[in-house]
């Protein structure tokens, strides 16, 4: 599920979204490596997204 508006605003900006599906990192790994960080546990880290 996604807005096709934010998919071709990030295009336009320059987010090749075909480059990252072919080179770009498995999310369950990225997920794991995140967790396993303990990046996300940290109480003074400031989470910003896009459109989430």
């Amino acid at each position: 599920m996604y807005a096709q508006d934010s998919i071709e605003l990030l295009q336009k900006l320059g987010i090749q979204f075909k480059k990252h599906e072919e080179e770009g990192i498995d999310s369950r790994l990225f997920a794991e490596l995140l967790t396993a960080s303990g990046i996300v546990y940290m109480e003074d880290v400031t989470w910003l997204s896009f459109h989430a």
